[in-house]
């Protein structure tokens, strides 16, 4: 009884710093985007903590699960910079580069989000080495396009990322792993969704999403 009770509430005081982190993460978010953007500020900073690992023009590696920052849209990746920094995200290798006195904090986020949302997508994103079958755009469009857009340029009003020009490897882990319900701060709809396609399925729509132009930024839906 007394193991029991333990437990009970192990998992309820997890269940109060998550609350916790999520609560700071959104504060945030809303901090850094009161805040003016500083551009030249947010490429020192990249330069400073993301330019290792993400590359010098943002664009990421694929095969080592590292997403091309580019272009991506500004809020999301405030929205993503803040849960990292606030640990509501897990990512250890992100947390150690947010966590540091000159990241960590609204200003930096937006400046950081701002720059990287104005840097140039990658032209040329990896693509599958095998072949995979070409019903990808068709499961995009029926599945994922509602909220990412039928271009796959996400939105600049909610935090839902673009999609258009990500490398296929690294969208394929990030689907495998919202089916197996490892990735949070994903609504269970999505997860759910995910997990009812099938491996080929997978590959066909991170595929297709590697070959199509990134959309111009200025597309909300």
């Amino acid at each position: 009884m007394l193991l029991q009770l333990t437990f009970i509430a192990l998992i309820a005081a997890l269940g109060t710093v998550v609350n916790a982190q999520d609560r700071a993460s959104a504060d945030m978010v809303n901090r850094a985007l009161a805040a003016r953007p500083n551009t030249s500020h947010g490429r020192t900073l990249y330069s400073r903590r993301c330019a290792t690992c993400h590359g010098k023009n943002g664009w990421g590696d694929g095969l080592e699960d590292i997403p091309s920052l580019a272009g991506q849209r500004e809020l999301y990746l405030a929205t993503q910079l803040a849960q990292f920094a606030t640990q509501a995200r897990s990512g250890s290798a992100m947390h150690a580069a947010t966590r540091t006195a000159d990241v960590n904090h609204p200003q930096a986020i937006r400046d950081l989000a701002a720059f990287l949302s104005r840097v140039p997508a990658n032209p040329d994103p990896e693509h599958a080495e095998d072949k995979v079958s070409s019903v990808g755009e068709r499961l995009f469009l029926h599945n994922c396009a509602p909220c990412h857009g039928q271009a796959a340029q996400g939105s600049g009003t909610d935090p839902i990322p673009a999609l258009a020009g990500q490398h296929y490897n690294y969208t394929l882990i990030q689907l495998k792993r919202f089916a197996r319900g490892h990735r949070g701060q994903v609504n269970t709809p999505v997860m759910e969704l995910i997990a009812g396609l099938s491996d080929d399925d997978q590959k066909s729509i991170a595929e297709y999403l590697s070959r199509i132009k990134a959309a111009p930024a200025d597309l909300e839906r």
